[in-house]
């Protein structure tokens, strides 16, 4: 992203829309990693199974997270952009 962002100049919100959308992508491919490192794992030779509920209920909670996040930080960065063009 910032190798793009010095070749092309991208509008505020776009680079963090752009961010957020990488960031929540890094969030569940990370859930997906852990789920299957931790199936690989031997654990008294019975795997862990978990239930696709189980993996949806882990994605879901990891995603609203970084939803979250992301939602305060274009929040924050309106306001900013806001009293910006307010005081000058």
């Amino acid at each position: 992203m910032a190798g793009v962002d010095q070749i092309v100049k991208l509008d505020g919100q776009l680079g963090t829309v752009i961010d957020t959308l990488l960031f929540i992508a890094r969030a569940m491919m990370a859930v997906f990693y852990s789920r299957v490192t931790h199936g690989l794992r031997d654990d008294e030779n019975e795997p862990d199974a978990s239930t696709d509920e189980e993996v949806r209920t882990l994605i879901t909670d990891a995603t609203k997270e970084v939803v979250a996040e992301a939602i305060t930080a274009i929040y924050q960065g309106i306001i900013t952009q806001l009293e910006t063009c307010l005081w000058s």
